[in-house]
């Protein structure tokens, strides 16, 4: 008989404490799999996970937020998607904003190692992706020292590389204006990004709903984290299109839908930078 998993699925650290591993393997015991999923093809060059967290905490790098997909039948647990999210010492913090290393991986078949920029907002406890406005890194499981050495190589690049050029833009989002139609229209962009072609029950002016009073401005990269932070975290109040039963807004958890959603937002929102 198939069990649904109750293990939290995402758990980020509160403070500069990063995680520890017991930490990191009570939320993502994928993370510490030493073996691959029953089905994987022989041709599939296995490389765990810890082996990679290893390498990139003996560069430096530590852990503040991890991840793991919910499996519908606990047997397939060990081998789902996860995500980490990691920093490194020497990238500077900037106005209340951490670069961190967005690293996912799973051992089922379903995914590489990919590496994405991310920027950690401490107003709110929020954690972005970088979208395709700057290049993410693909790194194909070929085999242990070799991929953990170009893991490692593209961690330092979007770090050394690619972080200045985000936080560029992060600034001049952070300089750009918008009028409340844009802000709406933002809005309704990112409901659509993440309920796609159902008919969702919550409008996009639900996302601008302000939890905090530092949040309470117009510019388009307070208005991006403003939308973010509701459609991930959840909690908008709506009506059910069917039956018009009151409704509330799931937090998202799955790792491609986290990571999707956050990308993808992001992109839209640099189109109004674009229009400048």
């Amino acid at each position: 008989m198939s069990v649904k998993i109750a293990r939290p699925r995402i758990l980020r650290a509160r403070d500069d404490r990063p995680l520890t591993l017991e930490e990191i393997r009570g939320v993502a015991p994928a993370v510490f799999q030493t073996v691959p999923a029953a089905h994987v093809s022989t041709n599939f060059a296995y490389v765990p996970t810890y082996q990679i967290l290893e390498t990139l905490m003996e560069a430096g790098f530590n852990c503040f937020e991890v991840a793991q997909s919910r499996p519908y039948k606990r047997e397939r647990e060990p081998y789902v998607k996860h995500m980490l999210r990691l920093r490194y010492p020497a990238a500077a913090r900037v106005n209340g904003l951490v670069p961190e290393l967005v690293l996912v991986n799973a051992h089922n078949g379903t995914s590489q190692y990919y590496l994405f920029g991310g920027i950690y907002r401490f107003i709110c406890a929020n954690g972005m992706v970088v979208g395709d406005t700057f290049a993410s890194m693909i790194v194909r499981h070929t085999g242990g020292a070799l991929t953990r050495g170009r893991v490692l190589e593209g961690s330092y690049s979007i770090v050394n590389d690619q972080m200045p050029q985000i936080l560029s833009q992060v600034k001049e989002m952070q300089k750009k204006e918008l009028t409340q139609i844009e802000r709406l229209e933002l809005a309704d962009m990112a409901l659509n990004i993440r309920y796609a072609n159902t008919l969702p029950s919550f409008t996009g002016e639900s996302l601008l709903t302000v939890r905090r009073e530092e949040d309470a401005a117009n510019d388009l990269w307070t208005t991006l984290n403003v939308i973010q932070e509701n459609l991930v975290q959840g909690g908008a109040s709506g009506r059910s299109t069917l039956f018009s039963r009151a409704t509330r807004m799931r937090p998202i958890e799955q790792v491609d839908s986290l990571v999707g959603v956050n990308r993808k937002l992001w992109d839209v929102a640099a189109t109004y930078l674009e229009a400048a």
